[in-house]
C-alpha cells in the first residue's frame, strides 16, 4: 500500500506547486501582458486538464474536468470578444502631458502644438493638431480690424474646444472669421470642463481678465455636464467641487473630490478586471446622474447666471442644448426642461442640425466619438451668426427656434 500512498503524495505536492506557480505567473501576466485573460485562461485550462490526469480519485477528476471546461469556455468567450469587439477609443497625445494641473480650474492645456490621435485598438480614428496659446486656451484666427461692437464669450468643454477637428474647424474659429468685423470672439473651453468650471471662471476672475467685456455668453450644454458637476467621471474629480447645502445654497469646496467619492473603479483589483472584455460586457455599468446631481447642476447654472448678470449688466446669456441620446435619452425631459427654466435664451440642437435625432452620426467626428464634426460646426456657426449675433436677445420658446 505504500507505493500508491507515496504516488498520491507526490501528485498532491505537484498540484500544489503548480497552482502556486500559476498564481504567481497570473499576477504578472494580468499586469504586463497584452490580452492577459486569454493567456491566463489557456494556461489554467491546461493546468486543470493535466491535474485531472494526475489525480487518482474519480470525484477529483470529475471536479477538475468540470473546472477545465468552465475556464475553457470563459477563455473562448474572452478570445471571441477580443477578436470582434473594438475597445473604447483612447486619446494619445504627442508630446504627452497635455493636461497639466491648474490651481484654479483643475487642469489647463499644454501650450504649443500637440498632435492628438484617437485610437480604438489598432485602428486610428483621427489625427489632428491642437495649437494652444500661452494661457492654455486653443488659438483662434486673428481679429479683423474694426471688431469691438460686442464681445462674444463661448463656454465650456470639448464641443466648443473642437476635439477631433483642426484649429480652423472649431466653432470659435469659424465665428471669429465670419463675425469678427462686428464682434470680438473669445473662447474659454477645455476638454472635460463643465458648468462648475464656468462658474469658477466667473467667481475667480478668469472671465474678468478677458480682453473684452462680454455682451453675449454662449454655453453649449450636454447631459454629461450633470455627471461632471457631481464628480462621477474620474477626470472631473480634479476640477471644482460644489455641493448643495441642506438650506439649498451652493457651497464651493475647492478643487478635487474626497477619496470617499471615488468609485470601486479606482481599486487595483477592479483596474485589472477591466482589462477583460468579458468582464466589461457582463459587469461594467455606466454611472448615471441622480436627482440630487440634477439639483446641483441647475443650482450651479442658476448661480452662474445670477453672477454673470450682476457683473455684466445687459449681457445676453444663451444656451445651446444637445439632446441626450442613447442610454441618456431617458433624462431628456429633466435636462431640457430644467435648462429652459434656468436660462433666458434656449436653443435646441435638434432644431439647428437637420435630422439630428434620426441620424446623429452625420454630425459626429466618428461612430465611436460623438464630438461635432466640421460639418456640424459650420451649421452651428451659421446658426449662431444669424440667430444669436444678428438678432436681439429673446426669451426662447420651447424650441428656441430662429424665426425665418
Amino acid at each position: 500500500m505504500n507505493p500508491p500512498a507515496r504516488s498520491d503524495s507526490r501528485a498532491t505536492l505537484s498540484l500544489i506547486a503548480g497552482c502556486v506557480v500559476a498564481s504567481g505567473v497570473s499576477l504578472v501576466v494580468v499586469k504586463y501582458v497584452s490580452v492577459p485573460y486569454v493567456w491566463l485562461g489557456v494556461s489554467w485550462t491546461l493546468l486543470l486538464v493535466w491535474s485531472a490526469t494526475v489525480v487518482r480519485a474519480v470525484i477529483g477528476r470529475v471536479i477538475l474536468v468540470c473546472a477545465a471546461t468552465f475556464v475553457g469556455t470563459l477563455t473562448l468567450a474572452e478570445a471571441y470578444l477580443w477578436a470582434v469587439w473594438l475597445p473604447p477609443p483612447k486619446e494619445v497625445m504627442s508630446p504627452p502631458n497635455f493636461y497639466p494641473a491648474d490651481t484654479v480650474l483643475g487642469w489647463r492645456l499644454r501650450s504649443g502644438k500637440t498632435r492628438a490621435m484617437l485610437q480604438a485598438g489598432d485602428q486610428v480614428i483621427y489625427t489632428h493638431t491642437y495649437t494652444i496659446d500661452s494661457a492654455g486656451w486653443r488659438v483662434l484666427p486673428p481679429d479683423s480690424p474694426g471688431s469691438g461692437r460686442g464681445c462674444v464669450l463661448l463656454l465650456v468643454d470639448s464641443f466648443i474646444f473642437g476635439t477631433g477637428v483642426d484649429d480652423d474647424q472649431t466653432l470659435p474659429s469659424l465665428l471669429r472669421r465670419s463675425a469678427s468685423r462686428h464682434f470680438q470672439i473669445v473662447s474659454l473651453s477645455r476638454p472635460g470642463f463643465g458648468a462648475e468650471h464656468m462658474l469658477t471662471e466667473l467667481e475667480h476672475g478668469v472671465i474678468a481678465g478677458l480682453p473684452c467685456r462680454p455682451t453675449i455668453v454662449i454655453y453649449q450644454a450636454i447631459i454629461d455636464h450633470v455627471s461632471r458637476a457631481a464628480g462621477i467621471p474620474s477626470f472631473s474629480r480634479r476640477g471644482p467641487h460644489y455641493e448643495l447645502q441642506p438650506d439649498g445654497t451652493l457651497q464651493y469646496l475647492g478643487l478635487g473630490w474626497p477619496t470617499l467619492t471615488v468609485s470601486p473603479g479606482g481599486t487595483w483589483a477592479h483596474r485589472q478586471l477591466m482589462k477583460s472584455r468579458l468582464y466589461n460586457a457582463l459587469f461594467a455599468r455606466q454611472a448615471f446622474p441622480t436627482e440630487r446631481d440634477f439639483q446641483r447642476y441647475f443650482a450651479i447654472l442658476a448661480r452662474f447666471r445670477m453672477l454673470l448678470e450682476r457683473q455684466y449688466p445687459g449681457v445676453a446669456f444663451h444656451v445651446i442644448a444637445w439632446n441626450p441620446l442613447g442610454p441618456y435619452a431617458r433624462f431628456s425631459q429633466s435636462f431640457l426642461t430644467g435648462l429652459q427654466m434656468h436660462v433666458p435664451n434656449f436653443h435646441l440642437i435638434s432644431r439647428i442640425l437637420p435630422g439630428y435625432l434620426d441620424d446623429p452620426l452625420v454630425y459626429q467626428v466618428h461612430t465611436t466619438d460623438d464630438h461635432p464634426n466640421p460639418f456640424a460646426n459650420a451649421l452651428l456657426a451659421k446658426y449662431v451668426l444669424q440667430c444669436v449675433l444678428e438678432k436681439p436677445a429673446h426669451n426662447g420658446s420651447a424650441s428656441g427656434f430662429c424665426d425665418e
